[in-house]
């Protein structure tokens, strides 16, 4: 059966890449210089697991209301919006639920928008420290490091130096934190895929397979 999709030129890519959101649509992510023809290759190299993730049962959008979970480094918690007539926008967390009060009657884009400012604060944190704890393991330098949210990507790395992620990965537990930290690192001395990438890997994060296949099942769960 063939697989329809849609090409997207991606100039800080370095390889090409495919995507399937939440809506089931594939597009094939291309670096400059990408022809047409290799991304047909690639749909076909990688078909099945396209189609394991288009039968995947989709998740069902966030509503932003209480009751629903949501999670800081793997642990959940459910959700409570309460309405703070005389005070600001605010998240915190009580025991195992997490609070966000709003300045006037909550809506979803508002309780949508304080949450995500509230998980970018949490994201930069613990990704400057395990970035600074991985960087001092192994010596690596790094230009910059970027913190922002990305469609298609958990992280990158540029050839100048630069290290991005994307804020999302602070829900995931720490294993799978520091996979994604060490992943880029690794990439400063291996800008690919080959089989010496994931020997650096392997040899500052024994056990990362683990923590790469949890991300595969359920990083789908950490887009809202």
């Amino acid at each position: 059966m063939p697989l329809s999709y849609r090409l997207e030129i991606r100039p800080r890519r370095q390889h090409p890449a495919i995507q399937v959101n939440s809506r089931k649509q594939v597009t094939v992510l291309l670096p400059v210089g990408f022809s047409s023809t290799e991304a047909d290759a690639l749909v076909r190299k990688k078909a099945d697991w396209i189609l394991k993730q288009l039968r995947k049962p989709s998740l069902p959008p966030k509503r932003f209301v209480s009751g629903e979970r949501f999670f800081l480094g793997g642990t959940g918690y459910r959700l409570r919006v309460v309405e703070e007539s005389n005070g600001r926008a605010n998240v915190w967390i009580d025991d195992a639920n997490l609070i966000v009060s709003t300045s006037g009657p909550p809506s979803p884009d508002s309780v949508r928008s304080t949450l995500i400012q509230w998980f970018r604060i949490h994201a930069e944190k613990r990704l400057y420290e395990r970035m600074s704890h991985y960087q001092s393991l192994t010596g690596i330098d790094v230009r910059q490091i970027k913190i922002g949210e990305y469609k298609s990507r958990w992280g990158f790395c540029r050839e100048d130096g630069v290290i991005a992620f994307n804020w999302r990965i602070v829900q995931a537990p720490l294993g799978v934190i520091d996979y994604l930290v060490v992943h880029e690192l690794a990439h400063r001395h291996h800008p690919h895929h080959q089989p010496s990438f994931w020997r650096m890997v392997d040899a500052i994060l024994p056990g990362y397979a683990v923590h790469r296949q949890w991300l595969r099942q359920h990083g789908a769960e950490l887009n809202w």
